[in-house]
C-alpha cells in the first residue's frame, strides 16, 4: 500500500518547526516517529495535515487531535520503535461512539492518522530544502518499508483516492 501525503503550498512556519526538531533529534541519533492526519469525518479537533513529532526519548511536539489520542499514539509509536517496527501505517481513531468514547474524542468524529514510525534524516533533510526552495511537494509514503519518495505536486491532487485498489492519502 503507498500513502501519499501533500504538503500545502505555504506550510505554516508551526509545520517546518516540527519538520525542523524531528531532524534535530535524528541528527542527535534518536529515533522519531511522524503522524499526520490524512483524513477525518464529522467534528475532528484538527484538521488534515495536523502533524505531531514524536521521539524516541518520551518527548513530543505538534498535535493531531487536541489532547485527545496523542497519549495512545506515543506508546503506540514508541512502541514501534522500540521493537524496531518501521512500517508506515494508517491508523484510526473514533470509529464508532463508543470508540471515540473510549479514545476520548468528545466531538465523535473520526479521523485518520498515517504514522510513520521510524523517519530517516535523508528523507526529513531532502522535504526541509525542497520547502525552503518554496516548491509544493508530494510525498509518496510506500508502507511496506521506511522512507519516503518526495516530488513536485499538481495544485489540483484530491485528498483520497484510490489507484489500482490502494488507498492513496492526499
Amino acid at each position: 500500500m503507498t500513502s501519499i501525503v501533500e504538503t500545502p503550498p505555504h506550510m505554516s512556519s508551526y509545520d517546518t518547526t516540527l519538520l525542523l526538531q524531528a531532524q534535530h533529534w535524528l541528527q542527535m541519533g534518536l529515533g522519531v516517529a511522524l503522524g499526520t492526519v490524512v483524513q477525518t469525518w464529522g467534528s475532528s479537533p484538527r484538521p488534515v495535515g495536523s502533524m505531531i513529532v514524536i521521539g524516541s526519548h518520551g518527548l513530543s511536539m505538534g498535535s493531531v487531535s487536541g489532547g485527545c489520542i496523542e497519549e495512545s499514539l506515543l506508546e503506540y509509536a514508541q512502541s514501534c520503535m522500540a521493537n524496531g517496527d518501521d512500517q508506515p501505517r494508517a491508523l484510526t481513531y473514533g470509529i464508532s461512539l463508543e470508540d471515540a468514547q473510549r479514545r476520548g474524542l468528545p466531538c465523535g468524529g473520526q479521523l485518520h492518522v498515517l504514522l510513520e514510525p521510524c523517519l530517516q534524516l535523508p528523507n526529513v533533510s531532502q522535504l526541509l530544502d525542497s520547502l525552503d526552495q518554496g516548491k509544493r511537494i508530494l510525498r509518496r509514503v510506500h508502507t511496506a518499508h521506511a522512507g519516503w519518495h518526495c516530488e513536485e505536486a499538481s495544485s489540483n491532487a484530491p485528498s483520497v483516492r484510490w489507484d489500482g485498489g490502494v488507498r492513496i492519502f492526499v
